[in-house]
């Protein structure tokens, strides 16, 4: 019979001789030099991924395969299953298998290659998404993960790849899912959890820095992953407009009111500049992307003018202290995104408020200097 008309039963044997032949399949598909051979074997798997019926047999490999390329397979045909057929699947049924894929994360992932190991974390973070309104067991996944951010280095890592991953997966809109039930979702997760997601991973960053907490050497892996999550937090479609992100000039992020001490906290802005000043790209780049962002939060977030004012001059005087010192700037990754940085202020504040600045001259000749030494510097036969 067919991988896809086969049925799970009592008979182990039965079952370790399916999934070898499941196993050998897959290393066909993935591997096998012969085109023939190849489609054949992509042709059997196919099931997996549009039958509902399948789910027993994908989690049976899940749990009982050691090989990497059936555990890519499952893993991957899972997501896409759940995503076109989540509906027509029982409550009961996901529940049951969100529970034991996410026990099967956390206690075997160490043993997986990384590329598993991520096509693992973005199914949890499918299950998440799919299931946030369904019933609350979807959502304990983010409570032990924030909790896991400050355990021993290999859980703080796998819990925070685990949180960018939620993040990100709520702020994309799946294929045949209609934008009301996307906004829904996106909206109840940005009023639930998304700012304690955010303030763990600067709170993190800020710990880190002033050695108030260490990871046995594992830092760096630490601060990656923390990033990596700020970004996608400050990356959020907030109000649900799907700004294009090329268009420089539109570019205001609408953070909730409730962030405003958060977004405006001169310690925030200071944990990227840290990240920044001590790292090569990419991570000193996505430190950038995240003083972008910062840079282009709304007006109406804040109480005062003043407040305002003075928010502009934090942001001005980093700018002042990067140029001065040069930090970072020879890479074309960091000077890329220090532009943006740039731009971002200057498409959020007018010229007059740039202009009331304290040290507005100073900037502005710097930025001029800046300016035309990138320009200078310009490789003419570097393509962009």
């Amino acid at each position: 019979l067919a991988l896809g008309c086969r049925q799970l039963n009592g008979d182990q044997r039965m079952n370790s001789e399916y999934l070898r032949e499941v196993e050998q399949e897959c290393q066909e598909a993935f591997t096998s030099q012969d085109s023939e051979k190849r489609r054949v074997a992509e042709s059997s798997l196919r099931c997996f991924t549009e039958n509902p019926q399948m789910l027993p047999q994908l989690e049976y490999i899940l749990l009982n395969s050691s090989n990497s390329y059936a555990l890519v397979m499952a893993a991957s045909s899972l997501r896409n299953l759940l995503s076109k057929k989540w509906g027509s699947i029982d409550l009961p049924i996901k529940t049951s298998l969100r529970g034991r894929v996410t026990s099967l994360l956390t206690s075997r992932s160490s043993s997986w290659d990384n590329y598993t190991t991520t096509l693992a974390i973005q199914l949890v973070a499918r299950f998440t998404k799919l299931g946030w309104q369904d019933a609350d067991d979807f959502r304990k996944i983010v409570d032990f993960s924030l909790d896991s951010l400050q355990g021993p280095p290999n859980e703080a890592i796998l819990a925070g790849r685990i949180l960018e991953a939620i993040v990100s997966d709520f702020n994309t809109q799946l294929s045949g899912h209609s934008v009301t039930a996307h906004r829904r979702m996106v909206v109840s997760f940005r009023d639930t959890r998304l700012f304690d997601v955010f303030k763990a991973s600067v709170v993190m960053l800020q710990k880190i820095r002033l050695g108030q907490t260490t990871f046995q050497g594992r830092e760096l892996e630490v601060i990656e992953v923390l990033v990596n999550i700020s970004l996608s937090c400050l990356n959020y479609d907030f109000v649900g407009t799907a700004v294009d992100d090329g268009n420089e000039e539109m570019r205001c992020v609408h953070y909730p009111s409730s962030w405003y001490k958060a977004i405006c906290d001169e310690a925030t802005l200071t944990a990227f500049v840290a990240v920044f000043e001590e790292f090569q790209p990419p991570l000193s780049s996505k430190a950038l992307e995240c003083m972008a962002q910062l840079a282009s939060t709304r007006r109406s977030i804040f109480p005062t003018e003043h407040a305002r004012k003075d928010y502009l001059n934090r942001l001005v005087a980093t700018q002042i202290n990067i140029i001065k010192r040069n930090t970072g700037l020879d890479e074309l990754e960091n000077r890329h995104h220090f532009c943006r940085f740039i731009t971002r202020m200057k498409a959020n504040f007018s010229l007059l408020e740039l202009c009331s600045i304290d040290a507005f001259a100073e900037w502005s000749m710097l930025v001029k200097k800046f300016t035309i030494d990138a320009l200078v510097g310009v490789d003419p036969e570097a393509v962009f």
